[in-house]
């Protein structure tokens, strides 16, 4: 029987869950902080010497938040990302002096989640109107979603 990824991009927290057969399950996330079902939906970003002058250290999940406290002054945290989809008036964000909009913090999001669960990801796209799934659809070109496989 074929499996189904359920995809769950909340405010607060995020699931991914495999239904195969009859049986469903969340999978785990694994990162510098342990094992869990679900991932908080937050970002970190720190600059990095060791790897590069511009390059930044990129965290999701509960790894976001420890490299938040961690290097409190030094880090840009954005938590609960999907509240900023919820308005149109959300043009992007500075990070670094480098502008974001939803699009790209939805497909950095995504290139982790998938980095932390731990395998490949297949993602079937339809036409949305909510801003959330919309922008998730759209980056197919760049983020690797849509209806392929995130290596």
């Amino acid at each position: 029987m074929a499996q189904a990824l359920g995809f769950d991009f909340g405010t607060t927290n995020t699931v991914l869950a495999m239904a195969d057969g009859g049986a469903t399950r969340s999978m785990a996330f694994t990162s510098t902080e342990g094992t869990a079902d679900s991932m908080r939906t937050a970002l970190s970003f720190m600059k990095d010497a060791q790897l590069g002058a511009s390059a930044l250290k990129v965290e999701a999940g509960h790894a976001a938040i420890r490299q938040f406290i961690d290097n409190p002054g030094e880090c840009r945290f954005l938590q609960s990302i999907k509240t900023f989809a919820a308005s149109a008036l959300f043009q992007g964000t500075l990070i670094f002096a480098k502008r974001h909009n939803f699009e790209d913090l939805m497909e950095i999001f995504v290139r982790r989640l998938r980095k932390l669960c731990r395998r490949p990801l297949a993602f079937r796209c339809q036409p949305y109107r909510h801003r959330p799934a919309g922008a998730f659809c759209r980056r197919q070109p760049r983020s690797g979603v849509g209806d392929r496989t995130i290596q």
